[in-house]
């Protein structure tokens, strides 16, 4: 089992988070490079911003880190289908 976090701003000036913890299951050995359901999570991020402020964000920026050399390709492709 690996855990995925995503954190995102709620507000305009960058102050105020919302966090989600996600356990995953893996299949195999190792961690979990791509974040499971990671399209939910980036919809309740947004539905919260714009609850919070009535508006949309500019800018969607992710940070990703500790995914390997060999899998960088799928997990960016996947983050990119995403938005």
């Amino acid at each position: 089992m690996s855990y995925a976090a995503v954190v995102s701003s709620i507000d305009r000036t960058g102050m105020r988070y919302m966090t989600q913890v996600k356990a995953q299951l893996c299949t195999g050995t190792g961690a979990k490079e791509v974040i499971t359901n990671f399209d939910t999570l980036t919809k309740n991020c947004l539905l919260r911003f714009r609850r919070e402020t009535n508006q949309q964000p500019r800018k969607i920026i992710y940070f990703r880190d500790g995914v390997g050399d060999g899998q960088f390709k799928e997990v960016r492709t996947l983050y990119i289908q995403i938005i």
